[in-house]
C-alpha cells in the first residue's frame, strides 16, 4: 500500500485560513480519528479534535479515482497560523502511525507527482502547476492556464507524430538500400521536413527563456542621439535618479541595466545607451525591444530595420508638445509615461507570441532547443548537392531522429526516465 501523504498545502506566513492536504488509500481513517467527513463527496463544517485542540474546521472531502490526485483526497481549513498547521500535520503522522496506518509527510511536488502517476494530468500539465504557481503576470497565467489545458501537450504530441513518421521513412530507405530505382525519401524532401520542424519548434518556445529569472526578463533598449533624452527617460521610468543627467552631450558612455515593472506587472530590463546616430551600432540582436528616442526639432522617423522590434517616442514634450500621431513623453511632467510603459509591453506581447503559447519551463526548453540541434544535424548530413537523389549517411540521420523523439517523449510524458521526474517535480513546494 502506498504512504498517505499529509502537507500544508497553503502559501507561508500568517493569514485567517490555513489549508492542510492529505492523499492516500486511508485519508478516512486518518480523518474519522480527529473529525467528521462528509456523507460522500462534499464539504462539511466540523471541529478538528487532535491532542489538548479544539479547533474550528471545514472539511473538505474528495474520494478517488476523481480527485486531483486520483486517491482519496482531504483538505481541512482550519485556522491559519503556520506554527499551528506545522504542529498539527506533526500530530496526525504521529497518530496515524501509533494507529498502524502508512502515513508520512509529503515531498516536494508529491500531490501532483500522484496526478500523473494516475493519469489525471499528464507531464506537461502537471509541469504547468509550478508556471502557475509562479505567474506574476496575466500574461504568464494565461500561457501557464493553456499548458495545464493540455496545449502544450497537444503541440508536443503532434511535434512527435511527425518525427517519428520521419524517422519511419529514413529506416525504411535503409531496408531498401540496395535498390536503386527506390527513393522513399528524397534529400530535398528531408531537409524541407526538417526544417519545418525547427520552425515548429521555434514557434513553441516563442517568448520563453531559459536560464535565471533575471536573464528571462525582456531585454528593452532606449536609444537615440547624443542628448535626446534617454538618461531622462530611463531615470522617470525607473522612478528614481539612477542616470546621470547634464546637457553636454555624450555624458552617458556605459549601458546602465536596471529592473523595470510595466503597468501590467512584468518586469523588463531597461537600458540606458551612450547616445548614437544611427541604429548600426553593436548588440542590436541582444535587445527584444528598442525605444528610439527622438527629442524636439528631429525628424519623426521609424526605424524600420529591426522587423518591428522598434518604438519611437517624441521626448521632451514639456518643451514642444508632440504632433498627431507621435507617442509623447516628457520625463519632466510624467505626461505619456505610462502610455510608453504600455505600448513597450504590447509590443513585446505581439513580438515574442507569449499571450498565444503555452508557458514552456527551462527544462522543456533545454530539451527542444537539443531537438533542435541534433534535427539540423540530421539536415546537413542529407545530400544537399542532389537533392531529389536518397539521402546520404542514412543510419547517422535515423539516430539523430531517435534520440529527437527519445528528447520529445521526455517534454510528454512517454518516456518518463525517473532522473527526468525528479527534475520536474523536485522544484515544486510541500503540498502542491
Amino acid at each position: 500500500m502506498a504512504q498517505t501523504i499529509i502537507a500544508v498545502g497553503s502559501p507561508p506566513g500568517t493569514s485567517c485560513i490555513g489549508l492542510i492536504r492529505i492523499s492516500g488509500d486511508e485519508t478516512a481513517a486518518l480523518l474519522k480519528s480527529i473529525a467528521s467527513l462528509p456523507d460522500g463527496r462534499g464539504i462539511c463544517s466540523t471541529r478538528c479534535t487532535i491532542s489538548d485542540w479544539d479547533l474550528p474546521c471545514m472539511v473538505l472531502w474528495m474520494p478517488g479515482p476523481g480527485s486531483y490526485t486520483g486517491e482519496d483526497v482531504a483538505e481541512l481549513l482550519l485556522p491559519g497560523n503556520p506554527l499551528l498547521l506545522e504542529r498539527i500535520v506533526a500530530q496526525l503522522i504521529e497518530a496515524g502511525v501509533s494507529a498502524g496506518l502508512v502515513v508520512g509527510a509529503a515531498a516536494a511536488g508529491e500531490f501532483t507527482f500522484r496526478a500523473w502517476r494516475h493519469g489525471t494530468l499528464e507531464l506537461a500539465q502537471a509541469e504547468s502547476v509550478m508556471q502557475l504557481v509562479t505567474a506574476e503576470t496575466d500574461a504568464d497565467l494565461c500561457a501557464a492556464q493553456r499548458a495545464a489545458g493540455g496545449h502544450l501537450h497537444a503541440q508536443v504530441s503532434e511535434l512527435s507524430q511527425s518525427i517519428a513518421m520521419l524517422l519511419a521513412l529514413v529506416e525504411a530507405g535503409i531496408d531498401f538500400t540496395d535498390e536503386e530505382d527506390v527513393v522513399l525519401l528524397p534529400a530535398g524532401n528531408l531537409v524541407k521536413q526538417i526544417n519545418g520542424l525547427c520552425d515548429r519548434i521555434g514557434e513553441l518556445t516563442a517568448g520563453s527563456h531559459g536560464g535565471d529569472a533575471d536573464d528571462e526578463r525582456p531585454l528593452v533598449q532606449l536609444r537615440g542621439r547624443p542628448s535626446a533624452g534617454k538618461s531622462t527617460l530611463f531615470n522617470a521610468l525607473l522612478g528614481r535618479q539612477r542616470a546621470v543627467t547634464q546637457s553636454t552631450p555624450h555624458t552617458t558612455r556605459d549601458e546602465l541595466i536596471e529592473a523595470c515593472r510595466l503597468p501590467d506587472g512584468r518586469w523588463i530590463r531597461l537600458v540606458d545607451t551612450p547616445g548614437t546616430e544611427s541604429m548600426d551600432t553593436d548588440n542590436l540582436n541582444a535587445a527584444d525591444l528598442h525605444v528610439w528616442c527622438v527629442p524636439p526639432g528631429d525628424a519623426f522617423e521609424a526605424h524600420s530595420d529591426l522587423a518591428g522590434r522598434t518604438l519611437t517616442v517624441r521626448t521632451m514634450c514639456d518643451q514642444q508638445e508632440a504632433a498627431p500621431g507621435e507617442l509623447g513623453t516628457s520625463a519632466i511632467t510624467g505626461v505619456g509615461l505610462p502610455t510608453l510603459l504600455e505600448a513597450i509591453g504590447a509590443s513585446l506581447l505581439q513580438n515574442t507570441g507569449a499571450a498565444l503559447h503555452a508557458a514552456v519551463s527551462a527544462r522543456q526548453r533545454a530539451l527542444l532547443e537539443r531537438v533542435t540541434v541534433l534535427l539540423e544535424s540530421a539536415a546537413t548530413q542529407s545530400s544537399a548537392d542532389a537533392p531529389t537523389a536518397a539521402v546520404s549517411a542514412p543510419e547517422l540521420i535515423a539516430a539523430n531522429l531517435r534520440e529527437s523523439l527519445d528528447l520529445v517523449g521526455q517534454i510528454s510524458g512517454d518516456i518518463p526516465a525517473d532522473d527526468v521526474l525528479g527534475l520536474v517535480f523536485s522544484s515544486f513546494c510541500i503540498g502542491k
